[in-house]
């Protein structure tokens, strides 16, 4: 710190100008002088984003904690995922949880993973996740019976919840998620599970967002009792602990449609979910949950479809967007699909944008050897490649007139283009910044980018 003669800095100020600099600046404070050690500490513990630690880094972060518990778990904000390298540490891991979790206070978010063998291992931790009293957005993952149990106990006023149950391999149905949760009733806003409701013993009035990692939807009246205010749907079957679950595979396809009826029965009489701001999920789920309803943006997942032939897919995928009325739609799907969106495209759609999923090594380089630059440059590449295999280029771009965006991506790769008209029936890509072209759930685009819905009137 530079020193200038005659300037005297009183330390409550000092204390107050870390509260305006980055982690870094706030660091550097700490070097200074002992005495604004601990202030440091306090102000790393409650604004860094601690789930953007890198990878590897968890196991000292934890101990960074360990060192000095009272003060250092009652400053904490935020506790990320953290799970042991080794199993056989887990008991060390639960009693040292334990006791963070009965410090800190103020914590405001929590994750935890394998939330069952925690709670065998430490039965208490029910008792300490219970009493957190700020806590308003939590995240649960390999949820079993005991760990349901203290979600059914826990009288937080949750907004956000992100859970995930355990999936018996030989299990007929999902899990039960009936009354989880329901001391949030009042509060939650977001919640993402991957169980089923066989009743509605609480409606959640305040809830908007809904993602479901199942497709066991037989009858949906229980969701559309507890959750009469959703206007966010979507379900995502790989995102849960383990490999992906489909219940409705199995059925017969008299099954399958008497779901599909019954769902739409239901639906008819609770006259809930009418309008939807945002729909997405497979084909085959979106077709299986029945709703007729107005969705003003649509995403459909092919990649994750299971049909043999594309016969059903079309039948199926037609019969979502005359349920919906769809007026944007998004298509995530594989290169060697693509050939399938001409047959896809609903009439009537004002805004469609396509995310195409293609392989970094289709040329048979390993990209594990090479750059990142390189491996970038490789997809573009080969999804240009696919453009012109697969006759999609600007013959196709010009059928589509409301094609806006296109997207290819591999693993962490991707590459984002906004199809440019220039006129005397040339159609091009323009390459979007990926910082701009990729966001959460629900991709937000830059406002200069965003396309003017034309008036209902």
């Amino acid at each position: 710190m530079t020193r200038l003669p005659g300037v005297h800095v009183n330390f409550d100020i000092l204390c107050c100008i870390m509260a305006f600099l980055p982690c870094a600046d706030i660091l550097s404070f700490m070097r200074c002088s002992k005495a604004l050690h601990p202030r440091g500490v306090m102000l790393l513990l409650q604004t860094y984003d601690f789930d953007t630690l890198p990878q590897g880094r968890g196991h000292a972060f934890w101990n960074f904690i360990l060192a000095d518990v009272p003060f250092r778990a009652g400053c904490l904000r935020g506790l990320p995922a953290l799970s042991p390298a080794q199993s056989d540490a887990m008991p060390v891991f639960a009693f040292s949880l334990l006791h963070v979790l009965s410090h800190a206070h103020n914590l405001q978010s929590l994750a935890l993973i394998n939330c069952e063998e925690l709670i065998r291992l430490r039965p208490a931790l029910g008792d300490a996740v219970c009493a957190l009293p700020g806590l308003s957005s939590v995240a649960f993952s390999h949820v079993g019976p005991r760990f349901a149990n203290v979600l059914r106990r826990m009288q937080t006023p949750l907004r956000r919840a992100h859970i995930r149950l355990l999936h018996p391999a030989d299990a007929y149905t999902a899990p039960d998620a009936t009354d989880i949760l329901t001391g949030s009733a009042r509060t939650l806003t977001y919640l993402s599970m991957n169980g089923r409701m066989y009743s509605a013993p609480t409606r959640f009035d305040r809830l908007t967002t809904l993602q479901l990692g199942t497709d066991d939807l037989r009858t949906i009246r229980p969701l559309l009792e507890s959750f009469p205010c959703v206007r966010r749907l979507a379900i995502d079957l790989f995102d849960a602990p383990g490999p992906a679950r489909t219940y409705t595979i199995h059925m017969t396809p008299t099954e399958f449609e008497e779901m599909r009826e019954d769902n739409q029965v239901a639906h008819e009489e609770q006259k809930t979910w009418q309008v939807l701001e945002e729909l997405a999920g497979d084909v085959r789920s979106l077709y299986a949950l029945g709703l007729r309803a107005r969705a003003k943006r649509l995403t459909i997942d092919i990649t994750r479809s299971l049909y043999e032939d594309t016969t059903e897919l079309m039948g199926q995928a037609q019969s979502v967007f005359q349920d919906t009325s769809p007026l944007r739609v998004k298509f995530r799907l594989r290169a060697d699909e693509v050939n399938l969106l001409a047959l896809l495209i609903p009439l009537g759609v004002y805004y469609v944008e396509i995310d195409i999923q293609v392989a970094a090594d289709a040329n048979g380089i390993n990209e594990d050897d090479e750059g990142l630059g390189y491996r970038r440059t490789l997809v573009v590449r080969n999804a240009l490649r696919w453009m012109t295999e697969l006759q999609f280029g600007t013959t196709f771009l010009n059928v589509v007139g409301h094609l806006a965006f296109v997207r290819f991506y591999s693993a962490d790769i991707r590459s984002a283009w906004r199809v440019v008209r220039e006129g005397r029936g040339k159609v091009g890509l323009e390459p979007l910044p990926e910082e701009q072209a990729f966001g959460d759930w629900w991709e937000r685009l830059p406002e200069e980018l965003e396309v003017v819905e034309p008036d209902a009137n």
